[in-house]
């Protein structure tokens, strides 16, 4: 039966190539008595297809032979699949928590989260970066019920160019929902660092943050005094002192997208006792936050600096209090949710600004000033 089915497909393939040799000479249109290209190559196709289904048809594959074609089959699709998946897990990093801010709006439980390497000299690989990342992402999102949230993974607390350098960052919306809640991402903005600091890089950040105080000059730091200095404490050349920062480079969630949660390797230290504010002590903060990030909306020197630059930004000083209004923001506290999501909204309407924004920027501050109206 096989022997004919290949004697039944060798001639529906020499039917086909008559039929493109029709087109090609009439005399190859010996099936046609007008011998006209067209009709000599419709007629040896036509063959082609009937002897091809007749012999289908007369000797069709017997259920043995299509077993036998489903396991091969499914055999190679295994071994494209075992090919796809990593050949060895990777070793997540242990980590500590920085600080973990509530962004939510009124309509998403959103989240930014901020965790460095437990040990900051540990060697580390972008996989293993990545991977970190996103079990701590995993992990945030259960514990505080966020639907979207942000990890930066540094490799030492801090903000500051001589402190934290970004090692890793991963977005995560476990309902797909994203920041608005209908994006329909699940990872979003997957980056890492090609690889970790040197004992060198790090020995200049650590004599950088030490030093600096000696070299104020003008309401600035001295920077080439500074590097100098340290320069020859570490008896190297003064241009081989720089703050090393990491242009991060995307990653595909792909392989990682299994990895289990996994929480801080330290506990979070104890909370201090503090009693916790009333509704109308949030709501003169709020309106006071707001009052006061009017006064620097416009000025060029906040659209340069945002939450940065220390002393020199008055935004650095307006988020500090911000913040610590809205770490009292707890799940227990009797506050109504819009007026408890103000503290968030306020650092991205102050975003909003900073970048020109002014749709967005209207947006929400209608939604802080319906909170305050309430």
């Amino acid at each position: 039966m096989e022997a004919a089915r290949v004697i039944g497909i060798l001639l529906a393939f020499a039917a086909a190539i008559m039929a493109v040799l029709s087109l090609i000479s009439p005399k190859a249109a010996l099936l046609n008595k007008h011998k006209t290209r067209l009709k000599g190559m419709l007629t040896w196709l036509g063959l082609a297809v009937a002897i091809t289904v007749g012999t289908m048809l007369i000797f069709p594959l017997t259920p043995e032979e299509l077993s036998a074609q489903q396991a091969k089959r499914a055999a190679r699709d295994n071994g494209q699949a075992e090919e796809q998946r990593p050949a060895t897990a990777v070793a997540l990093l242990p980590y500590t928590q920085e600080s973990v801010d509530d962004t939510s709006t009124a309509r998403r439980k959103r989240g930014r989260v901020k965790i460095y390497l437990a040990d900051p000299t540990a060697h580390v690989t972008p996989e293993a970066l990545t991977a970190t990342c996103m079990a701590a992402a995993k992990h945030y999102a259960a514990a505080y019920g966020f639907q979207a949230l942000s990890v930066f993974l540094a490799d030492m607390p801090g903000g500051n160019g001589w402190e934290g350098t970004r090692l890793a960052q991963c977005s995560y919306s476990p309902d797909k929902g994203g920041w608005s809640g209908s994006q329909g991402w699940l990872w979003e903005q997957i980056m890492a660092a090609p690889r970790g600091l040197t004992d060198q890089e790090r020995r200049i950040k650590k004599l950088w943050g030490e030093l600096r105080g000696k070299y104020q000059k003008d309401g600035g730091t001295d920077e080439d005094a500074l590097k100098s200095a340290i320069a020859k404490k570490m008896n190297i050349k003064p241009d081989q002192v720089t703050l090393l920062w990491f242009m991060l480079d995307k990653v595909s969630a792909g392989q990682f997208e299994d990895v289990a949660p996994q929480g801080p390797a330290e506990p979070k230290a104890a909370a201090t006792t503090s009693v916790a504010p009333t509704e109308n002590e949030v709501r003169a903060q709020v309106r006071e936050l707001l009052a006061e990030l009017d006064s620097f909306k416009n000025s060029d020197v906040f659209r340069q600096c945002v939450y940065g630059c220390g002393s020199k930004g008055p935004g650095s000083a307006w988020n500090t209090k911000r913040k610590a209004l809205q770490d009292q923001m707890t799940p227990q506290l009797d506050v109504p949710i819009l007026l408890k999501a103000a503290p968030g909204e306020l650092w991205m309407l102050g975003m909003a600004y900073a970048k020109g924004k002014a749709d967005e920027a209207r947006e929400l501050r209608a939604e802080i000033e319906k909170a305050l109206a309430q």
